[in-house]
């Protein structure tokens, strides 16, 4: 996700990861590339059962994310 000013804004990728079902991505592929010296967020949401991420129904998980800078 853009991360500016403590928020996290637009979700630039997502990648379905289920141990149980052998998704475990070590890439996820992004809509745009980031930027050095950008902010950015990685987050892990719940699966509210479809096997698409919708950020409507899918929920963040609570400490699940991460930022980091681009370089």
């Amino acid at each position: 996700r853009d991360y500016a000013n403590d928020t996290a804004g637009r979700i630039l990728g997502a990648a379905r990861y289920d141990v149980k079902a052998g998704l475990v991505p070590t890439m996820v592929e992004l809509v745009r590339p980031t930027i050095a010296g950008n902010t950015y967020q990685v987050s892990f949401y719940t699966d509210e059962g479809a096997t698409t991420f919708k950020s409507g129904e899918d929920k963040p998980i609570e400490g699940g994310e991460a930022t980091f800078t681009a370089k």
